[in-house]
C-alpha cells in the first residue's frame, strides 16, 4: 500500500515495479510525471490530474482501461502490456509519444485529429491492431512510424503502395546466411531489393531518428 493524498505538490511521481492493487491520486493535482509499470491495477483514475504530461501504466495485466479525457497536457503516454479493449486519445492533442503494443484485446485505437499534422510523432502498436482511426477514417502510417511484428519490430520506410518496414536489428553476413537470417526473423520478412535498398536510404534520416 501507498497513501499520497497529503502529498498535494508531487510533481513526480515514480512507483513502479511493485506489488500495489490501488492507488489514489485524485488529490495529487499538481502531478506531471507518473509511472505506476508493472504492478496489479486493475483501476486507475486520473481525471484530477489535468497537469500530466508523462504517464506510464505498462505491464498491469488486469487493467482493463485507461481514460485520459481529461489529460489534455498528455505529451507521453505508455500502456503496454495490459487488458484494454479500446484506447481513445482523441483530447490528448499535445501527445507526441504513444505505445500500446503488446495488448492481446486492444482493438481499437481512435486519435480524433491527434497525430493528423504532426511531424514528429511516435507510435508503438501491435500490426494486428484492427481499427487505428482518424477522426473516423484510418490512419495511414508514415516513415518513421514504429510497428511491433510479432516479437519484431519494424520502422516503415514506404508507404507508397503497401506499407514496409525495415528491422530495427542488424546483421552482418553473406548473402545466403543474410537470407536465412530474415526468413528465420519472422512471417514476411526478407532482403530488401535494390529498389527497396534505394527507399531505406532515402528514408535513412527518419529511420534512423527513430
Amino acid at each position: 500500500t501507498l497513501d499520497v493524498s497529503n502529498n498535494t505538490s508531487l510533481v513526480k511521481f515514480y512507483c513502479n515495479d511493485n506489488q500495489l492493487p490501488k492507488i489514489n491520486v485524485t488529490a495529487n493535482t499538481a502531478l506531471k510525471e507518473f509511472d505506476i509499470a508493472n504492478n496489479l491495477l486493475s483501476a486507475l483514475n486520473i481525471r484530477n490530474n489535468t497537469a500530466l504530461t508523462y504517464l506510464c501504466v505498462s505491464n498491469n495485466v488486469e487493467l482493463s482501461m485507461v481514460d485520459v479525457k481529461y489529460n489534455t497536457a498528455l505529451q507521453k503516454l505508455y500502456c503496454n502490456g495490459i487488458a484494454i479493449g479500446e484506447l481513445n486519445i482523441s483530447n490528448n492533442t499535445a501527445l507526441t509519444k504513444l505505445e500500446c503494443h503488446t495488448n492481446p484485446n486492444l482493438t481499437t485505437l481512435t486519435c480524433g485529429s491527434v497525430f493528423a499534422n504532426a511531424t514528429n510523432r511516435f507510435i508503438a502498436a501491435d500490426k494486428s491492431l484492427n481499427i487505428l482511426t482518424i477522426n473516423g477514417e484510418r490512419i495511414p502510417y508514415r516513415v518513421g512510424d514504429l510497428i511491433k511484428d510479432g516479437s519484431c519490430w519494424g520502422v516503415v520506410f514506404s508507404v507508397s503502395s503497401v506499407t514496409k518496414i525495415v528491422s530495427v536489428k542488424e546483421t552482418s553476413q553473406s548473402w545466403s546466411s543474410a537470407k536465412t537470417w530474415c526468413s528465420n526473423y519472422g512471417t514476411g520478412w526478407y532482403l530488401p531489393s535494390l529498389d527497396e535498398l534505394r527507399e531505406i536510404y532515402n528514408q535513412k534520416s527518419a529511420i534512423n531518428s527513430t
